[in-house]
């Protein structure tokens, strides 16, 4: 690009024709530059030329053809304008221009002894170029609030079309306006195009009109953040995979099991990547999974973080009632004979059985159920009997069962304790009626406290206490044992 420019043409060995332009205004309205330009002859020490004639000369600059007549004559070491004008020129519709010309020059004399008849030289010059295009200034910002975009005018009479683009996505801003301050909010919607990104990338691109016609286009990128709000979600839903939640109004400790099913999404584009849910100290990493039985009571939380593609984390949270629960339990079991109605007595037909319990109630709604088994020592099936008016009652204190006993029989005798999930057991004995001592009819054995029921057992029914201990007695030939004499 340049304001001025020239081409010269050998005319003698002392002359020159010179064609010069120079670029003396711009319209930026008209998108048109104003040329001058001159055809000169130039004589140097020995270049006078005498000639008085009208001689013709042609100029053609940017296709306007300019013609006349002049004379040649001129004087040593002189410059003489043979002809000059001005032109305006129309440059592009983006303010380009690259323009030709071309001269001639009619001499038709003799000089030094030879003849010169016309000279003639083209050649081109490029003008500066007119500004025309709009330019448009941004801030970075954030998506969904709004901003400014500035837009600088070469002439208030142009409008502008400004559109943008991001990734895959588009749209357009303003058309056709002629406003030079314009607020604009990039639609949260873009935060698509960028799922694993914090920030997206706006590249805008403003066109300038002048009436209907364009005059090129010019860009802007600007970076905007994806803001905070824009995060993943998460919903939990925990139940019991035992289903003992819906009977007894609660997990059940030791028993239930939490099945958590974590539903998850991600914002604008993102994916979840990760899960992460701790319950009773274990953390799981899938969207759906059982835990182990429930070891804790009480009140317990469920912590769930789920991060997406973006890095962007959403929680949620969930406390659960744990019913405590243990085992059914005996706590207490006697034995003793009675009378009918349970009233002691050492020689009592009657055995009655004295004992507590601790079911967990879970709500009121556990069962409790207490089952007695006996039988003779001697026997070696049991009988038995349910008691029904302890029947779901989960705390029993000395409650109190009565059967008929055989007097001279020992019982084995077994309660247990059930609820829903399990039972327990326990045992006890219940002795014969009371002797000072007895011997059995049929048979060897003898008894002290109690009837004699077993062949070759001495059977004691007291409780033991030796006051002047025990003496050791060393048998030297157990064959000795044969001459023993069992009295009659």
């Amino acid at each position: 690009m340049a304001t001025s420019g020239s081409t010269s043409v050998k005319v003698t060995n002392w002359d020159t024709l010179k064609f010069s332009w120079e670029a003396t205004s711009q319209s930026v309205v008209n998108n048109t530059s104003t040329v001058s330009w001159k055809l000169q002859l130039i004589a140097g020490s020995d270049g006078r030329i005498d000639s008085s004639t009208s001689k013709k000369w042609t100029v053609t600059v940017n296709g306007t053809e300019y013609s006349g007549t002049n004379t040649v004559g001129i004087a040593n070491n002189a410059t003489k304008t043979l002809a000059s004008g001005t032109t305006t020129i129309a440059h592009a519709s983006n303010g380009t221009k690259t323009f030709s010309y071309s001269f001639s020059q009619q001499f038709s004399i003799t000089f030094d002894g030879s003849s010169i008849g016309t000279k003639s030289g083209s050649g081109s010059g490029t003008l500066n170029t007119i500004a025309r295009k709009s330019s448009m200034s941004a801030s970075n910002g954030t998506l969904g609030t709004a901003q400014t975009l500035t837009v600088t005018r070469q002439d208030s009479d142009f409008t502008h079309t400004i559109t943008y683009k991001c990734g895959s996505a588009s749209g357009t801003v303003a058309t056709k306006s002629s406003s030079t301050s314009i607020s604009w909010t990039p639609p949260l919607d873009l935060a698509k195009q960028a799922p694993s990104a914090t920030t997206v990338s706006i590249t805008f691109t403003i066109t300038t009109y002048t009436g209907s016609t364009s005059l090129g286009s010019n860009t802007k990128t600007i970076s905007c953040s994806i803001p905070a709000s824009v995060k993943p979600t998460v919903t939990m839903a925990v139940s019991d995979s035992e289903g003992h939640a819906a009977t007894y109004g609660g997990y059940v400790q030791g028993l239930s099991k939490f099945k958590v099913v974590l539903t998850a999404s991600g914002s604008y584009g993102s994916t979840i990547k990760t899960y992460k849910t701790t319950a009773e100290g274990n953390t799981y990493t899938a969207a759906s999974f059982t835990t182990a039985v429930i070891a804790s009571s009480g009140t317990l939380t469920i912590n769930v973080t789920v991060t997406d593609s973006r890095g962007r984390t959403a929680t949620a949270s969930q406390s659960v009632t744990v019913l405590a629960y243990a085992a059914p339990k005996i706590t207490a079991l006697t034995v003793k004979r009675c009378d009918a109605n349970g009233n002691s007595s050492t020689s009592g037909a009657y055995l009655g059985i004295t004992f507590s319990s601790a079911i967990t109630s879970l709500n009121s709604k556990n069962t409790a159920a207490y089952v007695v088994q006996y039988k003779k020592t001697s026997e070696t099936s049991y009988t038995s009997a349910t008691l029904s008016s302890y029947a779901g009652k989960h705390s029993v204190a000395n409650g109190v069962f009565v059967f008929p006993a055989a007097t001279g029989s020992t019982y084995n005798i077994i309660l247990t304790a059930s609820d829903a999930f399990t039972s327990t057991a326990k045992t006890a004995t219940g002795s014969s009626v009371k002797k000072l001592w007895s011997v059995l009819s049929k048979g060897l054995g003898i008894a002290f406290g109690k009837v004699a029921e077993l062949e070759n057992v001495f059977d004691i029914g007291f409780t033991a206490r030796f006051t002047g201990g025990i003496q050791n007695i060393v048998l030297e030939k157990i064959s000795d044992l044969n001459d023993v004499k069992t009295p009659n």
